[in-house]
């Protein structure tokens, strides 16, 4: 998930950095307030199904993490 950005309308979610209830609070807010424009929350949704959610991509991810792990042993 990225984070949504209604000026630049890219992003395909709601995120929070800390994880605690104020940050969660926040985030759920923003998303409850940008639900009640089609527009923008169709956006999020076409922005969601561009997305490549593919284990190729998880695969690529986890590869660079090993070898970031194993540069630092």
């Amino acid at each position: 998930i990225t984070n949504f950005d209604p000026k630049t309308e890219k992003g395909n979610g709601f995120t929070f950095k800390k994880y605690n209830s104020k940050e969660m609070y926040n985030a759920l807010k923003k998303a409850t307030d940008i639900f009640k424009d089609n527009k923008v929350w169709s956006k999020i949704q076409k922005n969601g199904m561009k997305a490549d959610f593919s284990w190729d991509v998880s695969a690529k991810k986890y590869l660079k993490l090993y070898e970031k792990a194993l540069k630092k042993k």
